[in-house]
Parts: structure tokens; C-alpha cells; sequence
């Protein structure tokens, strides 16, 4: 879900009709729910934990700061930003982080007890990052009317959708406590994408199907 213009990141929206959408996908079936939209921290929200139901949301892209909902709740897999360029290792491109992806220590967020990290004694974020940068960012085809062709776009918002994309094509646990315990899992090459470790945990770089 994207929430447009009407959730900037810190603003007061309510999270009310989003919840509601949330609980309405997961009642109807979905299996993964992106949540492309930040507000301010609001302590926790039931209705982004469903258990067996891969929840994500973006960071972000204001850099290190305030913890922004509903990225930071703890049913939710956080999704920061990075920076990716080609490169000539072995690898095919260079992964840096991004210095406006979304991240930072919750003041109302308790810590999860599966996040191991250091210096933040409530809730971190984020849990993963995927290429955020505009300047570096996704190749998207636009059907609009009023102006369509390729693009790049950038931003958490479209890191969000991509990690939970390719979470779901894999198969992988839908609990965010499971990137933190078996960051082993994700060094391996896969057919549509590649996971390499960076900070604060995870980075999924974009791959052919891009």
C-alpha cells in the first residue's frame, strides 16, 4: 500500500484506515502485505502483526532520526535503503549505505528480544535494506497517460515492496525476528536476486528481472 502525499514521514495522519486495509488483505488471504507510507511513532499496532503473514514497511528516507510507524513496530519487517552502482567485481556491483535510507533507536517501541544489535535499547530500525537511491535506483516502466516510459525510481517506498516481492518468491520465514537469527541464509546467489550482508543487517540487490 502506498499512502501518497497524505502520510509524509512524521506527520500526524492517523494510521486508522490503514490498519483497517491491513486487517482487510490478511482477512481475504494475502500472504504478504508492503506498507509504503511513515508516520510518526505511535508505540505499536496490533493490526500490522499477523502471524504467518510477511508484513513490511518502509524506513524512510530522511536519513538517521526519528522512528517512524509502522516501520518500527515489531510485527513489521523494517526496510531501510542502500545505494547500488555496477562495478567490476566478481559481484557486478558496489553496495553502499544510503545516506537518507530510514534508521533509527524507537523512544516508545520496546526492543524485540531477537534484535542482537548494539547501542539502542529499544526497537532498531531498520531489519533489512534494498536499493533506495533515486539516483541509483529501480527501473520502472510507467503506463500513465499523461507521460509513460521507463523510470528510475527510489525511495524506502520502493525498497519495501521489492524486499517483500522477493521474500515471497523465496519462501523465506514471514517473522522479522528471522532475518536477525539466520543471516547465514542470505549469502547465497538465487536465480532473480542476490543477498549480501551489510549494516545494519540485511541489503537485496536488484537482479536481472529488474
Amino acid at each position: 500500500m502506498d499512502g501518497g502525499p497524505s502520510a509524509e514521514a512524521g506527520s500526524q495522519v492517523s494510521l486508522l484506515p490503514f490498519s483497517f486495509a491491513v486487517d482487510t488483505a490478511v482477512r481475504l488471504g494475502a500472504v504478504t502485505v508492503s506498507n509504503s507510507y511513515e508516520v510518526a511513532d505511535t508505540g505499536d499496532g496490533p493490526s500490522f502483526d499477523h502471524p504467518g503473514v510477511l508484513v513490511t514497511a518502509s524506513a524512510g528516507d530522511q536519513g538517521f532520526g526519528t522512528a517512524l510507524a509502522p516501520a518500527v513496530y515489531p510485527g513489521v519487517l523494517a526496510v531501510g535503503g542502500t545505494t547500488l552502482t555496477p562495478s567490476s567485481s566478481s559481484r557486478g556491483w558496489a553496495e553502499s549505505a544510503w545516506q537518507h535510507g530510514g534508521s533509527a533507536c524507537s523512544t516508545l517501541v520496546p526492543k524485540p528480544s531477537w534484535q542482537s544489535n548494539l547501542g539502542c535499547s529499544m526497537r532498531t530500525v531498520a531489519d533489512v535494506s534494498a536499493v533506495a537511491n533515486p539516483s541509483t535506483g529501480l527501473a520502472v516502466f510507467c503506463t500513465d497517460s499523461s507521460g509513460g516510459g521507463w523510470q528510475v525510481n527510489g525511495g524506502t517506498s520502493a525498497a519495501s515492496p521489492m524486499v517483500a516481492g522477493a521474500l515471497t518468491i523465496l519462501h523465506v520465514n514471514a517473522n522479522p525476528q528471522y532475518v536477525w537469527g539466520h543471516p547465514e541464509n542470505f549469502f547465497r546467489h538465487h536465480r532473480w536476486i542476490e543477498w549480501i550482508y551489510v549494516l545494519p543487517r540485511l541489503s537485496l540487490q536488484r537482479g536481472p528481472w529488474i
